[in-house]
């Protein structure tokens, strides 16, 4: 008995959706789903490290930034420490405050 070309097809497209339904199967069975599930949970942790890496150099981009633009202190630790004493000594608390902060 001769099976005709249309048919031929729909029975091996039934055959091969039937296993891949019974190979699905069997994957989850034997802990494939554990495997998927891993596999993932280590995607994403990569993918938080990945963006928190990305703030952090945004963020230092931005404090060198600042440094740069700090227009108050000395040139050495020492001369802005005199700087800063100075500043006290004469009431200027605000002036005193920049040569420590960089927040204005």
């Amino acid at each position: 008995m001769e099976i005709q070309p249309k048919k031929r097809k729909r029975v091996v497209l039934i055959i091969i959706v039937a296993s891949l339904i019974v190979l699905g199967g069997l994957f989850l069975y034997l802990g494939g789903y554990q495997v998927l599930k891993e596999g993932y949970k280590r995607w994403h942790e990569s993918k938080q490290a990945y963006e928190a890496m990305q703030k952090f150099e945004q963020a230092m981009k931005e404090y060198n930034k600042t440094l740069e633009e700090d227009t108050y202190g000395g040139k050495t630790p020492q001369e802005t420490l005199n700087m800063f004493i100075d500043a006290l000594e004469k009431g200027d608390i605000d002036l005193a405050t920049k040569y420590f902060s960089l927040l204005d």
